[in-house]
């Protein structure tokens, strides 16, 4: 069986925005040196999209490269509460099959195999993944068995010699805290994103946001994210929802639907307040959906 190319001593890390895959991201670069290093991050209809957006800042900072591959198939499937919005996030596990809601059948394993594609055309022979099954939501494709049988099905459905890495396969979340700071990537926790509901800062209740503080908690460390000044790309994104906010209330100032509803008399005053009403509304939810708190 061959190798994949040339380049068997670079790396590809599977790059989702949060703890666990940015800590692999910085193990990577200990281990293969920054220039060998790349990043890949997945676009897959996920509840908390702003993820995709922290991977790109997170890679980055680390200064390695940065790719985004659209999957839409998860979205198309449904039934998780990850990619369907209709279904909320719940701390428990279903009695059924001892699985949380947040489960999406086969997610870990499409990944990997889209990274093993990407890897064998660019002559990688490396994978780097942030799974681990110490302290996890209890999904079967984060388990040791899972990765070995995937790396044996790539190997020969590739004729290649591609290495799964997997750093934080046994490892706590208070063990992944400590080689997040051992790394010298404790900074960059402060650009990660956990939250399955989407929240930041993270809303705490989530079961991803309860394994994160857990690790923190016993590390002893504060956690960088809690305390993060947010990157130059989110403050962008923020005023740019408020700028159309604002333009959307501009309009309705020279419209004449209150008028419509209250009658020709009202355009004005009538007009003016309503107007003024809705824009505060809509400005304190977009400040909410992205974490109940300004730039700073």
């Amino acid at each position: 069986m061959g190798t994949v190319g040339e380049n068997e001593h670079q790396a590809l890390v599977v790059l989702s925005g949060g703890q666990d895959s940015t800590t692999c991201l910085y193990w990577a670069i200990e281990q293969f040196g920054k220039a060998n290093v790349s990043s890949l991050t997945f676009d897959y209809g996920q509840r908390h999209r702003i993820e995709i957006e922290c991977a790109a800042n997170i890679a980055e900072q680390a200064g390695v490269t940065n790719i985004c591959l659209p999957i839409d198939t998860f979205t198309a499937l449904g039934g998780d509460a990850l990619t369907d919005s209709q279904i909320d996030v719940e701390p428990s596990k279903a009695p059924d099959n001892d699985l949380p809601n947040t489960f999406v059948p086969g997610r870990n394993l499409v990944f990997l195999t889209f990274a093993a594609a990407l890897a064998y055309q660019r002559g990688i022979g490396n994978l780097v993944t942030g799974v681990a099954q110490t302290d996890y939501s209890g999904y079967p494709d984060c388990r040791q068995e899972t990765i070995y049988a995937l790396q044996k099905t790539l190997r020969a459905g590739m004729e290649c010699d591609v290495v799964i890495h997997t750093p934080l396969m046994n490892f706590s979340k208070r063990q992944t805290v400590e080689l997040a700071r051992d790394l010298g990537g404790l900074d960059a926790m402060g650009l990660t994103h956990t939250c399955y509901n989407g929240m930041r800062p993270p809303c705490g209740q989530c079961p991803a946001c309860t394994l994160r503080a857990k690790g923190f908690a016993e590390a002893g460390i504060e956690d960088p994210l809690l305390q993060a000044k947010w990157p130059t790309r989110l403050k962008r994104f923020i005023t740019r929802c408020k700028a159309k906010v604002r333009r959307r209330a501009d309009r309705l100032f020279s419209c004449d639907l209150p008028a419509a509803i209250c009658g020709p008399d009202a355009k004005s005053i009538e007009s003016r307040r309503f107007a003024v009403f809705v824009t505060r509304i809509l400005l304190a939810r977009t400040d909410q959906v992205v974490g109940n708190s300004k730039p700073q």
